[in-house]
């Protein structure tokens, strides 16, 4: 049994099914699907992400710019970010929409 069969038998996510259900849960989750079998979509919560985002920009430049720290504070302003999105990946299938 090939790879082509498998999917067959097991179902693929389509683009139109990850917008639709986009749609359902509100504008505030991306929606992706994954390479894995059987087929999954992942869901991420921006609104959470994007706060972590504006948190380590907001050191670092403060370190960088008000501090007068060295250019690493820059580079570690997304590691907030980083470490929330490698938490909801890992905790994907408990995820609640």
């Amino acid at each position: 049994m090939d790879s082509l069969e498998l999917r067959a038998m097991l179902g693929s996510i389509t683009q139109k099914e990850i917008t639709e259900a986009q749609r359902s849960c509100g504008g505030s989750y991306v929606m992706m699907r994954s390479n894995s079998e059987p087929a999954k979509i992942f869901a991420l919560n921006t609104i959470p992400f994007l706060s972590y985002l504006a948190l380590g920009v907001g050191m670092g430049c403060y370190g960088k710019f008000v501090r007068n720290y060295s250019f690493l504070w820059l580079g570690a302003a997304a590691l907030p970010a980083l470490t929330y999105l490698m938490v909801a990946r890992g905790n994907q299938p408990n995820t609640t929409l």
